[in-house]
């Protein structure tokens, strides 16, 4: 009886050294593959920014560049600035000679708008700004987050490498 009791207790002895082996074989494998999955997003990330920086090379989005069209746009924007007291006056001589009042609402003021030459520069200029723009916050963007993001990558990863 001994025996038998001495043989069931080896045997159950045996079976929960076998579930310890499998289980830590589990979470290593658990781990590894975390560690894996971890380090491909950290790569897929870099890849992501070397396509915008290269991007930027490319498509050259430096000081100079944003630089030169702001200074048009402001150009612009005094060149109109400096026709206006001109256009406003004529529009309120075409008003007062219509014989309404200066304070009419709805009163269509065709002088005081800007003629189409104007405004299609102006949207030309701000459409090349946008693009600057936004490639710049694309850059910007991936260096916050991997600013943000890395540390916490970095000490997962060092977790992960202390439980194995």
């Amino acid at each position: 009886m001994a025996e038998v009791v001495q043989k069931v207790g080896e045997k159950s002895l045996n079976i929960q050294q076998d579930k310890k082996v499998l289980t830590s074989q589990k979470n290593e494998q658990a781990i590894t593959h975390g560690q894996q999955k971890v380090e491909l997003s950290i790569k897929e990330e870099i890849i992501k920014l070397r396509e915008a920086v290269q991007e930027t090379i490319k498509n050259p989005t430096n000081n100079e560049e944003f630089n030169k069209t702001s200074k048009e746009i402001l150009g612009l924007i005094n060149n109109i600035n400096s026709h206006q007291p001109s256009r406003l006056q004529a529009a309120r001589n075409k008003i007062l000679s219509s014989g309404e009042s200066p304070n009419t609402k709805n009163t269509e003021i065709e002088g005081f708008f800007l003629e189409q030459h104007e405004w299609d520069k102006f949207q030309e200029l701000r459409e090349r700004l946008q693009k600057i723009k936004e490639s710049r916050e694309k850059l910007d963007e991936m260096k916050n987050f991997y600013t943000l993001i890395m540390p916490g990558i970095f000490q997962m990863v060092y977790k992960i490498y202390l439980r194995s």
